[in-house]
């Protein structure tokens, strides 16, 4: 249903100081409405949104909460650390043509990768935390037991301990690493073409 309803054309007209009357006003959001229910269709394909069709009849609608999870994955690294300058009008137009970036799904497909991704970094780094704790604990032990010439049977037992937290801190780190890596990279290779291509083609369409 229209915004603007035509019965409110006999109330009195209100000019305002740009000199749009209430009328014209209501007309204008009218259009506006309109060629954002436009766009629906194309948005539907790109991000897949699960029961695209009732929201094409109902124009309306709420995602599925697990959608919202996707938003998470920028929490992982401040953007300042990957982002490069957007190329122009025209450059991204190629730069996205020839990736294909904007295949149907591919944008959800991104966005759960980089959640699990986010997901993994995540818990890494919160072992690696509790690790890192206990090993310089248990490290401080080894030392006190080596001052106090205790048992040798004691002390071997200790340093293997320590050493077996010594090992697992070392992938853990490994993997911390080799997962922001691939976070960074899905970013620069999927996620940020996906974006140049709806900038371009949202200027487009205007």
């Amino acid at each position: 249903m229209s915004l603007y309803r035509k019965e409110n054309t006999a109330m009195p007209v209100a000019v305002g100081r740009s000199g749009k009357t209430l009328e014209g006003i209501g007309k204008e959001l009218d259009d506006h409405f309109l060629k954002a229910s436009g766009c629906i269709k194309e948005i539907v394909v790109l991000i897949d949104i699960s029961g695209g069709d009732t929201l094409l009849r109902q124009n309306s609608g709420h995602l599925d909460k697990k959608r919202g999870d996707s938003a998470k994955v920028f929490s992982v690294l401040s953007w300042s650390r990957y982002s490069k300058s957007p190329p122009s009008t025209k450059d991204g137009a190629e730069f996205s043509g020839r990736r294909e970036p904007c295949k149907p799904r591919a944008h959800c497909a991104t966005l759960k990768k980089l959640y699990a991704a986010e997901k993994k970094l995540f818990k890494a780094l919160k072992e690696e935390g509790v690790v890192a704790l206990e090993f310089d604990r248990k490290s401080m032990l080894l030392r006190k037991q080596e001052d106090e010439n205790l048992y040798m049977a004691k002390i071997d037992k200790m340093r293997s301990s320590v050493d077996k937290l010594e090992s697992d801190l070392i992938s853990l780190r490994q993997c911390i690493s080799d997962t922001t890596s691939s976070i960074l990279e899905m970013i620069h290779e999927e996620l940020l073409p996906q974006l140049v291509a709806l900038t371009v083609g949202y200027i487009s369409q205007n």
